[in-house]
């Protein structure tokens, strides 16, 4: 089956399109990639993004009901590029509020609008059924990365606007906020990212302000847990916002944090790391944290560029691919929910067109 995965991260970089070709043989899965691509965001878009959570009830609704069809056309230019016909799309959408403890998420992308645009089962809403069962909605990755990527390493580290970590032994959850804290202070400087660190680079390391970091109230907390976009934006890049020091000593201090939570994350690990994420190719930042781990016996690996690009497009692929089948695509003992579930809620296009699976 040809499967679409679809994502929307927090540090807002575009829309990652990844082709996955599944392949079943009693019970044994595997995939081959297919085309990629990231669509960047026009400034309108990440403009609309960003001030998502500030809308009232009708325009969010609106902008869900626009970003969704916006989400379609994205595909359906894809498939029309690479003469592709696939047989399902799996879209994670863009999250705008995730507050599990209250009982609700939500990611941009409306389904029906989006299935308008392809010809194809449409899959969205992943998260909304395990935070019903009292789970945090998050992480999701970590049952795609048992079926598809166990034999590539022993733990995961993704690094894109907030960075999580999967170690099958110990668990899964969200570490700190990572690039978009990084891309904040870029953007200090006119830039959309800081390019291999070299803004870090430069920096010297503030102690007030790592302590401060080092302090606020969810790193004290116990998986399962998970961050929202809110809680970087309202705790952590107040922290760093202050125009007392430079942005590159802030930076400097920044990616230092960063490392000094991942440390924490994977103690009493050993063996291969595989990181993805737009974290990966900041050369400063896995320098310093290559160097911090080697003695701990935990081998960074860094995968080839397609894995380090869209590895969550990847995941949510599979994850479509699950829900078609029904079959479970949440493990429970990540999520803290009741139980594991297939998630997803299917979207049919043209009764006479859909393929039946």
């Amino acid at each position: 089956m040809w499967g679409i995965g679809i994502m929307s991260g927090s540090s807002l970089d575009g829309l990652d399109i990844a082709a996955i070709n599944f392949q079943e043989d009693q019970d044994q899965l595997t995939f081959e990639w297919g085309p990629t691509n990231t669509v960047p965001y026009s400034i309108n878009w990440e403009h609309r993004l960003i001030n998502a959570p500030t809308l009232t009830g009708i325009d969010l609704i609106s902008l869900d009901v626009a970003y969704g069809k916006w989400i379609g056309q994205q595909v359906s230019e894809f498939c029309n590029s690479y003469n592709l016909i696939p047989d399902f799309v799996a879209s994670h959408g863009h999250t705008v509020f995730h507050f599990p403890i209250e009982g609700f998420t939500f990611q941009l992308g409306n389904g029906e609008s989006m299935v308008t645009q392809i010809k194809a089962p449409v899959i969205t809403q992943f998260r909304q059924r395990d935070v019903a069962l009292g789970g945090q909605g998050a992480p999701l990755v970590p049952a795609g990365e048992i079926a598809l990527l166990s034999d590539l390493a022993e733990g995961f580290l993704n690094l894109g606007g907030i960075a999580n970590i999967h170690i099958p032994k110990k668990g899964a959850w969200d570490i700190c906020g990572c690039n978009q804290l990084l891309n904040y202070l870029s953007q200090e400087n006119g830039l959309p990212y800081d390019k291999d660190g070299k803004i870090a680079q430069q920096g010297k390391f503030l102690e007030d302000i790592f302590i401060q970091a080092k302090s606020i109230p969810y790193l004290f907390k116990d998986p399962p847990k998970s961050l929202g976009n809110n809680q970087i934006k309202q705790e952590l890049i107040p922290i760093f916002s202050t125009k007392k020091y430079s942005v590159e000593d802030r930076m400097f201090t920044a990616v230092n944090w960063i490392i000094s939570e991942i440390v924490t994350a994977v103690k009493g690990f050993k063996g291969r790391l595989m990181i993805t994420g737009g974290g990966a190719w900041n050369t400063f930042l896995i320098d310093l944290l290559r160097n911090e781990l080697i003695s701990k016996d935990i081998k960074i690996i860094l995968p080839e560029e397609r894995m380090i690009n869209y590895k969550e497009a990847l995941i949510f692929g599979w994850m479509g691919y699950c829900s078609l089948k029904n079959k479970i695509n949440i493990n429970s003992n990540y999520t803290g929910a009741k139980y594991s579930v297939c998630a997803g809620a299917i979207h049919f296009p043209d009764i006479n067109k859909h393929m039946l699976l």
